[in-house]
């Protein structure tokens, strides 16, 4: 057996998962009666559908971390950092995967621009706050 998927770490998570799933389905069962009990009102037997998905959602849930986990056991066997596409102990700022890009000129110039109007903005209202202390 696994480690990763039935140690001794894990299986208190697997129990977990699958007590929710039971309460899931017990919740759905209950509102399948209590809608057999109200002559069928819609509500109730939408929460009687409702409850087995959010079960089976939290088991999905539970195997894709499974899956992720192993698959980044996997990734971090082979060499170099898988994120970054970096060698081992490469730590130069221009290895990544991501090209580095220049800033552009318009949109500094335009970011000045916001910056101008927001201090002139605060100077006024410093101004109106000082006139009415004075006033």
């Amino acid at each position: 057996m696994d480690p990763r998927i039935f140690g001794p770490k894990r299986l208190l998570s697997h129990l977990v998962v699958l007590v929710v799933f039971a309460v899931c389905l017990r919740l759905g069962w209950w509102q399948w009666e209590r809608s057999a009990a109200l002559g069928g009102a819609a509500q109730n037997l939408a929460y009687a559908l409702l409850w087995p998905v959010f079960g089976g959602y939290a088991i999905f849930v539970w195997v894709r971390l499974l899956t992720m986990e192993i698959r980044g056991d996997q990734t971090r066997q082979g060499s170099g950092d898988p994120v970054l596409g970096r060698p081992d102990g490469d730590r130069r700022p221009g290895t990544a995967l991501v090209p580095y890009v220049p800033p552009d000129p318009e949109l500094l110039a335009y970011n000045a621009y916001l910056t101008q109007l927001n201090q002139a903005a605060q100077a006024k209202q410093a101004a109106k706050k000082a006139a009415r202390r004075v006033g």
